[in-house]
């Protein structure tokens, strides 16, 4: 039990759900709260206790979390910022395949093996002409995310969130510093400490929903669309891409949820990209909408992306969609259109 935080939250969880609501509509008028931000916010009467990191998730994330942060300029492929080695085929195809589009950082930043891709058997990257001819079909996993909840402003801001803090924060969560979920908060805050990469600006990580919505405004303004895939299944399937409509190009800031005992965004911009809203329908005729990602500068990426592909490097925009509890927000220059608002 985390005493000390339940006894932050306590009796504060409806008050603080509601203060955060009418920040959004303050600072983003009517712009809709996407279902990652809204399960988010959702803390039920146990508080932070409901929020710890999910056990059966912390060996298989603790070995996706090794590799996620770890910079080819600074570190061996083969190996993590401790020097521990890391061996890519070693990891479960089901692990694999379950953090897929978590693990997408991994797959074009690091020098994984294409077959450590291939091998699981998902479609994880696709190219741009499936979503511009439609009916396609790509094989793919959407893992319902982490179940981490903002904590109140104030909270949040109390709590420190540094490297050089990281004893003092296991010691504030009651957390073993020999476990996994230790390994993973500190590996969380490494890579929201982490300088910016190739074709990434405004890195920023937010540790509240208000913290998240003074981000967008300062970064896109009050008139913005928020993307997110509202597929809540965990489960591997086929899709067929019914139809796609592309919302923005250049300017997308892109926010992932991270594994931590309490909500907190890693958001950053990535140039040279191409947004879409999807509509899929699975294998039993489900109709679903995600979002996906184009990228137009692959030239930081794995070599070996590209003969698993089978296309020559640069020549054609790669994409991938966006996990659950991933957010795509852009200026609203115009609104959606109707194609896409039907999507």
């Amino acid at each position: 039990m985390h005493i000390v935080n339940l006894a932050l939250l306590s009796g504060h969880t409806a008050e603080s759900h509601s203060q955060a609501e009418a920040y959004w509509k303050a600072k983003l008028g009517n712009t809709p709260m996407p279902k990652a931000i809204i399960d988010s916010l959702e803390v039920d009467a146990q508080g932070l206790e409901a929020a710890n990191i999910d056990e059966s998730d912390l060996e298989r994330m603790t070995t996706v979390y090794d590799q996620r942060y770890a910079l080819p300029s600074k570190v061996d492929p083969s190996t993590n910022d401790e020097g521990d080695k890391i061996d890519a085929q070693g990891l479960e195809v089901t692990d694999i395949e379950k953090h897929a589009l978590e693990m997408i950082p991994i797959f074009y930043s690091r020098r994984t093996p294409a077959s450590t891709i291939a091998r699981v058997g998902l479609d994880i990257f696709f190219l741009s002409n499936h979503l511009t001819h439609p009916g396609g079909k790509l094989k793919l996993h959407f893992d319902r995310g982490s179940k981490s909840k903002f904590l109140p402003f104030q909270v949040a801001k109390s709590f420190p969130f540094s490297h050089d803090k990281v004893p003092e924060i296991l010691n504030l969560f009651s957390v073993r510093p020999d476990s996994a979920q230790a390994k993973l908060m500190k590996e969380t805050i490494i890579g929201c400490e982490e300088s910016a990469v190739g074709g990434e600006d405004n890195k920023y990580c937010a540790t509240s929903l208000e913290d998240l919505v003074d981000y967008v405004v300062s970064n896109i303004g009050n008139q913005v669309k928020v993307l997110s895939t509202s597929i809540d299944k965990d489960v591997t399937t086929e899709y067929t891409i019914e139809k796609a409509q592309k919302v923005s190009s250049d300017g997308n800031f892109v926010c992932h949820k991270m594994r931590y005992p309490y909500a907190v965004f890693h958001c950053h911009k990535i140039r040279d990209t191409d947004a879409y809203v999807v509509s899929l329908i699975d294998a039993n005729g489900q109709k679903s909408k995600a979002a996906a990602v184009c990228h137009r500068d692959t030239s930081s990426w794995n070599p070996e992306l590209f003969n698993l592909l089978k296309i020559k490097p640069g020549s054609a925009p790669i994409c991938h969609f966006v996990a659950a509890d991933d957010m795509i927000w852009t200026w609203n220059d115009m609104p959606l259109t109707t194609q896409a608002q039907s999507l």
